[in-house]
């Protein structure tokens, strides 16, 4: 297998920052997933702890506030549901295609978050006046 050049993050529950993430674990994986699962030791033992891979309810709310899950913020997003998959995305994504629509994406984003703050400043700004 050749791997191309890209972004593949591995992230555990609670280590959910990656930059411009192309391939990603799909949300039924990164459930079913923890750090210490992978590293084989016992879950911390607070209940908010998303690595306390016992606790689903607080695992599905992190992935649920995920970034990378949210299709309408980051449409391009590639995921994966096995390491098959992974390596059939990797020998079959156009890559650098899927990165430039991010890239043009990201700028239609970014003016979109640049009005709504505008538009929140100015309420502020009035209601000091």
């Amino acid at each position: 297998m050749q791997i191309k050049t890209g972004v593949y993050p591995f992230c555990h529950n609670d280590l959910m920052v990656a930059l411009y993430e192309i391939i990603f674990q799909s949300r039924e994986i990164l459930s079913e997933l923890s750090f210490f699962q992978v590293l084989r030791k016992a879950p911390p033992k607070q209940e908010d702890n998303p690595d306390n891979f016992y606790n689903r309810e607080i695992i599905k709310k992190w992935i649920d506030n995920a970034d990378f899950y949210d299709v309408e913020n980051m449409p391009y997003i590639q995921y994966f549901n096995s390491f098959a998959d992974l390596e059939y995305l990797l020998e079959h994504s156009d890559l650098k295609h899927i990165s430039e629509k991010m890239a043009k994406y990201n700028e239609i984003r970014k003016a979109k978050v640049f009005r709504k703050w505008e538009a929140i400043l100015e309420k502020v700004s009035k209601n000091l006046t």
